[in-house]
């Protein structure tokens, strides 16, 4: 799952290079995507899929992306064997919105949810650098896969993989894409009702797993919350990684202290990361060097860290559990 602060950066990187076009000047021409292994097997020979290369969709196309069992077809089905090229149907990018895990764009006459999987990146191509460098390279030697792709006249947004995992939701309005949930920054009371509910969902069931293992699994409760984002806010609560779900969420000390570290983590992100991240773009392209990468451990306060730092509190709770470690371990016996 996509970690929070990823799906913010790509939207302000959209929402970056949106606010410098003049209005109404990104109507879409084309929509490109990079064939899988079997999509190569079955392409007409010659054409640019039957290579490996990134190619352009037409009204006609059953391509479909998703995880295994949730399959979407990509090209937008309102326009499917309408006979058009896409260039006729009047989109324009005119807006982009922030959904965890999710990139959501208005394109005027329809509403379009990317829905960001494990190492997805929304990049900003020039025209050049996508004809002379992404279409000259079929997607084996390239690196990455070009999930979905959309074409305006001097520019290719695109939304990049590693293994063409990726969904795309298409939809008339707002309200008929899939991405509804509230986000904790914007949203923190719906947040909490949300929340709410789905504590009283689990009344009842089984919760002796860790509450770290629950809340990345509940991502329609914490979206956004994953392998790296539940450490820090879990050490923003002061919460150890070994409490158990029912010991996190029968305690109303311990939730409210989970609730206000996710706003923390995420207000943080707000405030501060897009200024972070604009220091690596060229022109509008995500191109990041190995210092810079190691730069962003800056803004984190445990992962990836050798040491850190502790509030007087947790470090008084760690010496307490040092010594009753030690005692367990060398001697066991003495009560």
């Amino acid at each position: 799952m996509p970690e929070y602060r990823e799906s913010l950066i790509a939207g302000e990187t959209i929402r970056h290079f949106l606010s410098s076009q003049p209005l109404g000047s990104l109507a879409v021409l084309n929509l490109w995507i990079d064939p899988t292994d079997k999509e190569v097997k079955k392409a007409p020979k010659t054409s640019c899929a039957s290579r490996g290369y990134v190619y352009i969709m037409d009204d006609a196309s059953k391509v479909k992306r998703g995880q295994l069992n949730s399959q979407k077809q990509v090209y937008p089905s309102a326009f499917a064997n309408s006979g058009l090229p896409i260039s006729q149907c009047g989109l324009c990018l005119v807006d982009v919105e922030f959904s965890a895990r999710n990139v959501i764009l208005n394109l005027d006459r329809q509403w379009l949810q990317i829905q960001l999987f494990t190492h997805t990146c929304a990049q900003i191509y020039t025209r050049v650098d996508w004809e002379q460098g992404i279409c000259c390279v079929d997607n084996w030697k390239r690196g990455f896969k070009i999930g979905l792709a959309i074409e305006f006249q001097d520019y290719v947004l695109a939304f990049t993989t590693m293994d063409n995992i990726i969904a795309a939701h298409w939809s008339l309005t707002r309200s008929g894409l899939p991405a509804q949930h509230p986000d904790v920054f914007t949203e923190f009371h719906a947040f909490l009702v949300g929340l709410v509910g789905w504590m009283k969902s689990r009344e009842g069931k089984n919760r002796d797993r860790p509450a770290m293992t629950v809340v990345r699994q509940a991502s329609d409760i914490f979206p956004g919350v994953g392998v790296y984002s539940v450490c820090e806010i879990f050490n923003k609560a002061a919460l150890s990684p070994s409490l158990t779900e029912d010991e996190v969420f029968t305690s109303a000390s311990r939730t409210a202290r989970l609730c206000y570290a996710f706003y923390q983590f995420a207000a943080e992100a707000h405030a501060n990361l897009w200024t972070f991240v604009k220091r690596c773009l060229h022109g509008y392209t995500l191109a990041a060097d190995i210092n810079q990468r190691m730069k962003y451990t800056d803004q984190l306060d445990v992962w990836g860290k050798q040491c850190m730092q502790l509030l007087p509190r947790m470090h008084t709770l760690l010496e307490k559990f040092e010594v009753q470690l030690f005692s367990a371990l060398f001697y066991p016996d003495v009560s």
